[in-house]
């Protein structure tokens, strides 16, 4: 069946995605944990992260969770407000599912899967990696349609547009976030 989408009321919303973009102040009283989840938690299951874009809501993953193994996955969702500074939100993602203190899952691996400009934030929270022993393990990363090398339109954005997204501006290709993002190699324990 649809995954219960329902059971968060209006919070995945495209306003509220909308929100997130021009007013991440009001995007958090509405949605305020960043942290999200269908299903209690077991924890036999393997949890796979989903990371939106730009814009974007939980919601835009309904066709891969439609096909899904819910009897040996759990998804779970990081909700943010894709209008603010992307390295904010990959220190909030490091320290909600990476770091093992906020959600520790020991020894069970862990995948994401990332669209657009969510896999910019994962790629910068990987580089946070620290490799200790509480960190959670990421065994796969999977992004789709990530502008890794920045967007040529943000830089256009950015000089001529009327409101300049922090987010846009670190999407551009002439910005300092895009050039360090790589800076790193992912953990070897990453597939990607």
């Amino acid at each position: 069946g649809k995954p219960d989408f329902f059971i968060f009321g209006e919070v995945f919303d495209g306003n509220v995605a909308t929100l997130g973009m021009y007013d991440p102040a009001s995007f958090l009283e509405q949605a305020p944990t960043m942290f999200y989840t269908l299903e209690e938690d077991y924890a036999y299951k393997i949890p796979v992260v989903f990371v939106h874009g730009i814009g974007g809501t939980a919601r835009n993953f309904t066709g891969i969770l439609e096909t899904l193994d819910r009897r040996k996955y759990k998804p779970w969702f990081f909700y943010y407000p894709s209008g603010s500074d992307l390295d904010q939100l990959a220190d909030m993602f490091y320290r909600i599912f990476l770091s093992g203190r906020t959600i520790p899952v020991g020894e069970m691996p862990m995948a994401i899967v990332a669209h657009s400009m969510g896999g910019l934030v994962v790629r910068e929270a990987l580089n946070k990696y620290q490799n200790r022993k509480d960190e959670n393990r990421v065994r796969l990363f999977i992004s789709i349609a990530t502008p890794f090398g920045g967007h040529p339109a943000a830089s256009a954005g950015e000089k001529y547009g009327t409101m300049v997204l922090p987010s846009w501006r670190d999407v551009n290709p002439e910005n300092g976030f895009i050039k360090k993002l790589l800076r790193k190699p992912l953990p070897e324990t990453v597939q990607h």
